[in-house]
């Protein structure tokens, strides 16, 4: 996990991220699978606004929900850039999501 805030976009979840599960009727153990989870942090980016740094910005807290309108469409801009930058990456997790769910069923059938 040593570096996960630094990215805009970490993704959590694989298909051999599984512990053993309940057993299917015909008494094997299936897999269960764990949440596919993609995490975007906010993170500094000096082409967005080379002024704010959300981890060391006071205002930037997890725990303030009231901002100043100006703030609120600084931290909007950043957010906007951090899931633009990475869509890629965002689209490869949701086939990649789909793709184990698809096994997943034609395994049941």
């Amino acid at each position: 996990l040593k570096g996960m805030g630094a990215r805009p976009c970490t993704v959590f979840g694989t298909e051999s991220d599984h512990v053993s599960g309940q057993e299917s009727g015909d008494g094997e153990a299936q897999p269960e699978r764990a949440p596919m989870v993609v995490y975007l942090p906010l993170v500094k980016n000096e082409e967005v606004d080379a002024d704010l740094d959300p981890i060391k910005d006071d205002w930037t807290s997890f725990y303030e929900f009231q901002y100043e309108p100006d703030n609120f469409k600084r931290l909007l801009r950043l957010s906007k850039e951090n899931v633009r930058s990475s869509r890629q990456m965002i689209i490869d997790a949701l086939r990649r999501a789909v793709e184990i769910k698809r096994k997943t069923v034609e395994a049941v059938l």
